[in-house]
């Protein structure tokens, strides 16, 4: 499988050593796949969004940009840059975290990309929590 992670660690050095192990577990325990980093700080080429992947996966350093202010310039401009997401055939899997926080917006982005897996720490609240994502979606206890 081809398989794009993003997620939002651009300095390795001085990211959470649990940040890092979250985003990158599937290279470590199933290193059979063919994977595709990416940083939501390195630029959005061209190769990436022609790229085909078979399941992209939404890291929860990624989705932490729904709390960037001013969103104008910081959220938007990633909802812009990865719009292919929404149009990609690949299995689309969120791996949220803090759920209850800026529900709103994380709830839209989800629908808006139409996110097929949510990975929900708050299992049993998630329809309180992405409403939208509930009743399209399917989630799975993180």
């Amino acid at each position: 499988m081809r398989v794009l992670i993003l997620h939002e660690i651009d300095d390795l050095a001085s990211a959470r050593r649990t940040s890092i192990n979250h985003a990158f577990c599937l290279i470590k325990y199933a290193p059979q796949h063919a994977y595709t980093l990416h940083s939501a700080r390195q630029p959005v080429t061209s190769r990436l969004r022609s790229q085909k992947f078979d399941a992209i996966i939404l890291d929860t350093t990624f989705l932490g940009w729904r709390w960037a202010n001013p969103k104008s310039l910081r959220l938007d401009r990633i909802l812009n840059e990865y719009a292919f997401i929404a149009a990609s055939d690949a299995v689309k899997i969120a791996l949220p975290q803090d759920e209850y926080d800026h529900t709103e917006i994380l709830d839209a982005w989800l629908a808006d990309w139409k996110v097929d897996l949510v990975y929900s720490v708050c299992h049993d609240h998630r329809e309180s929590f992405i409403p939208a994502q509930g009743s399209m979606r399917r989630f799975s206890k993180g």
